[in-house]
């Protein structure tokens, strides 16, 4: 693929998965509806997201140097191809900007309540379209760079709030319906580790093709290990006073206090899902840049960086009204919406190239 020389490792491809998925999942408390089992509902999700990372690494190592644009035209043809290109560009055009609102309606709220939410919109992406202009090889460095930070920050969050935890708080397990619990599990499924289909267009980039499948799932493992812990934290620190913040695991870092003197260290908490957000938004803007110059047949994708990143500011304000909208749109669309991009359509692309195969397979003795 000529439009994108830089390439990645598989430490570096780990790391891009884990921080994309943790992302916005830190503020916004998937799966919430199953209450204290939430823990458990991440992995169920997780398990049952797996079937769509094996169907990226199986559509990317059936299609060696081609992203999920070029293998689109591969499989469905060139105007077919085109067509379905261009609802994944879509798809991954309005999940990026509805990170971007994410986190700043997040700040907003928790941080800066009276500054406008354009503020933090223009912030992050001016420094979003940066890193996307720079390449793949730069937003992966990016991610590695703030890994550390993100661990350690966690390391210290749970020593120093593990006064105030009451393993008590996981009790009862699973004194929830079936319909809620997969209801819950449905909907960490698809946000976020169903979001993993947007490496179809970053998994050929791995400068190493052998490591994919084990790259691929150890950034899974490492996200939903991750998310349990803090759901974890958060149940027993809260116990069944979760639900009713719109933050939970910000709230829960807000108990921090030792001493009169550290204290406030959801301010820290905060910066650190903020690194997370901004990678998360950089896979997604550069997915639907990268996308849209290969539907053109340009040479580059650098042209179209500030065009997308202008439709995405202007598309993160006026899908929303407010941040109860968002939320609302989370908890009741997104999961049925998004299973579609996740899901179906790869069902079906994988289908319709086995289907191919074995014609050409059938039709080559006889020619």
């Amino acid at each position: 693929m000529n439009i994108e020389k830089g390439k990645i490792s598989s430490y570096q491809l780990i790391i891009l998965i884990f921080t994309s998925m943790s992302g916005s999942a830190v503020i916004l408390y998937p799966g919430r509806e199953a209450g204290n089992d939430t823990w458990l509902a991440y992995l169920a999700g997780f398990a049952a997201a797996l079937l769509v990372a094996m169907m990226v690494i199986k559509l990317t190592r059936d299609y060696p140097e081609k992203n999920l644009i070029e293998l689109n035209n591969c499989i469905y043809g060139s105007i077919l191809g085109r067509l379905v290109s261009l609802l994944y560009i879509w798809y991954f055009f309005q999940v990026g900007s509805i990170a971007v609102r994410d986190f700043a309606d997040f700040l907003s709220a928790i941080m800066l309540p009276f500054t406008p939410i354009t503020v933090f919109l223009l912030f992050s992406m001016a420094l979003v379209a940066y890193m996307v202009r720079s390449g793949i090889e730069v937003i992966g460095r990016c991610a590695t760079a703030i890994f550390p930070v993100i661990m350690l920050t966690l390391v210290f969050i749970t020593t120093t709030i593990s006064n105030e935890i009451k393993p008590d708080g996981l009790l009862p397990i699973l004194d929830i319906s079936a319909r809620h619990f997969l209801k819950a599990s449905f909907q960490t499924a698809v946000f976020p580790f169903g979001e993993i289909i947007v490496y179809l267009m970053i998994a050929v980039f791995l400068n190493n093709q052998k490591k994919l499948r084990l790259s691929i799932i150890t950034g899974m493992t490492i996200a939903v290990l991750n998310l349990v812990a803090l759901s974890l934290l958060t149940i027993t620190v809260l116990n069944n006073l979760a639900g009713i913040f719109t933050y939970p695991i910000h709230a829960m870092i807000y108990r921090i206090d030792i001493a009169d003197i550290i204290t406030r260290i959801d301010i820290l908490g905060a910066s650190a899902g903020l690194l997370l957000g901004i990678i998360k938004m950089a896979i997604f803007y550069y997915a639907a840049t990268l996308g849209t110059a290969q539907v053109l047949n340009l040479r580059s994708y650098t042209p179209v960086v500030l065009p997308i990143g202008i439709l995405m500011f202007d598309l993160s304000i006026i899908q929303f009204p407010n941040a109860v909208d968002n939320f609302v749109f989370h908890s009741q669309s997104y999961s049925y919406y998004a299973v579609l991009f996740q899901l179906i359509i790869p069902l079906l692309t994988i289908l319709v190239s086995q289907t191919k195969k074995k014609v050409t397979g059938a039709a080559s003795p006889a020619a």
